[in-house]
């Protein structure tokens, strides 16, 4: 996941002087996550009913709703805000840092590597931010599918599913990341 490379390629020790890579792909595919997120949500909440059951027990019961106008409200800025906002706090974070907890670090963060480390970093935070806009996206679709139905019920299966597919895509996130940095090359 690091802008269009397969996980743990380009792990060589950069050219001293090269410029960092700049990972359009990762900035690209967030901004289309975006984008859609952004007019999907407010689409489609039109069709959910006047109050819209927005918590639910373990048995997928409701027990918390809101208006459709305060849930348009919550849910745009969570499902894109939120992103945008890890996403802008992680790249600040990771363009400044000059200490990280990262195997073979007096490697990674050498001079001649670390813009290249951060460039990396930054990229990788992207694609997080592009995983959980997905997400979230999927738990509003469970929100319009739960209010289909008379009365309001959350599918507990739907639910797992959801919750597995972030926590495959977390995995591999954390994989690709690992194996970014745990190969040295001179």
């Amino acid at each position: 996941m690091s802008g269009g490379s397969a996980p743990g390629a380009g792990t060589a020790s950069p050219p001293t002087g090269e410029p960092p890579p700049r990972y359009p792909l990762s900035w690209i595919s967030f901004g289309v996550v975006i984008a859609f997120a952004l007019v999907w949500v407010s689409t489609t909440v039109p069709q959910l009913p006047e109050h819209v059951a927005t918590h639910f027990d373990a048995f997928g019961d409701p027990d918390s709703s809101m208006s459709r106008g305060d849930y348009l409200m919550f849910m745009l800025p969570f499902s894109v805000g939120l992103p945008l906002l890890v996403v802008a706090v992680m790249s600040v974070v990771f363009r400044r840092a000059r200490r990280f907890n990262l195997p073979h670090r007096d490697y990674w963060l050498a001079p001649q590597r670390i813009a290249h480390t951060r460039a990396f970093l930054v990229a990788h935070a992207v694609w997080f931010g592009s995983i959980l806009t997905g997400f979230l996206c999927y738990v509003h679709q469970l929100i319009i599918d739960a209010n289909s139905v008379s009365p309001p019920h959350l599918s507990n299966a739907a639910a797992l599913r959801g919750l597995t597919a972030m926590f495959i895509a977390l995995a591999v996130w954390i994989v690709t990341l690992v194996v970014r940095f745990r190969r040295v090359r001179d």
